[in-house]
């Protein structure tokens, strides 16, 4: 919040300066009259910039906080390009100066091309499997390979309170070890090969059945290591009931 704050004082004087520079001039000096617009603007734009980036940087910094601070950044430097571009076109037509008026038309339109153009490039930053997206993905597959040692202590337990019979126990627990676990890497790279955003990839999840069918198949693609064990060993596991 200092910063913050600090920020916008700053803000203040500067646009405060550029202002008392622009009245001050009394005998109407074009070189004056720009710096004073360019202070004011520098300012502005400066103080809009740097307080977006401190509130956003605040909040966990994600791939969509970043869009937001490049449109505004793309848009406060387009549209102080703009007012100047303007400014230029206005003192040309004042004075007759027709390549002043040509300068500035020039100005406007090559920031209106490259602003637009920015803005394009950005929409699609957050598009398809950014690295925040597969951070996600690669926690799904932690989470799964964790779920299994969950479910072995949880089998234990109930057998502990005679819940299950010993046979029983053997068959869950041989059942739960048996099913592989995921080569998590492998497990993001397929499933950015299967599907073209993490929209499309949870859609699939929801469907019915589906989720087995995924994993099914990832059982396949990215077991982590190979099985080393059978039924007959998995019935020698001395359970302390």
């Amino acid at each position: 919040m200092i910063k913050i704050l600090a920020v916008l004082l700053l803000a203040i004087a500067g646009f405060y300066l550029g202002y008392k520079l622009y009245k001050s001039n009394k005998e109407n000096d074009q070189t004056v009259s720009m710096y004073a617009t360019l202070t004011m603007i520098c300012a502005l734009a400066g103080g809009i910039v740097l307080i977006s980036y401190l509130l956003l940087k605040g909040s966990p910094w994600t791939g969509e906080n970043k869009v937001i601070m490049r449109y505004i950044l793309i848009c406060c430097l387009a549209i102080s390009f703009i007012y100047l571009g303007g400014k230029l076109i206005i003192r040309g037509r004042r004075g007759d100066n027709r390549l002043t008026q040509i300068g500035g038309l020039s100005w406007v339109l090559i920031t209106l091309l490259a602003s637009g153009f920015s803005l394009s490039y950005v929409s699609k930053m957050n598009q398809g499997w950014t690295q925040e997206k597969q951070n996600v993905v690669l926690n799904t597959c932690i989470k799964q390979n964790d779920s299994k040692s969950l479910d072995i202590s949880a089998v234990i337990e109930m057998a502990r309170d005679s819940i299950m019979d010993e046979s029983i126990v053997k068959d869950e627990i041989y059942n739960i070890i048996s099913s592989s676990s995921y080569d998590c890497p492998c497990f993001v790279k397929e499933v950015m090969t299967q599907f073209k955003n993490d929209l499309d990839f949870h859609a699939a999840l929801e469907k019915k059945g589906g989720e087995d069918k995924f994993y099914a198949g990832m059982d396949t693609l990215c077991p982590c290591g190979a099985r080393s064990y059978s039924q007959e060993e998995i019935e020698v596991i001395d359970i302390d009931f």
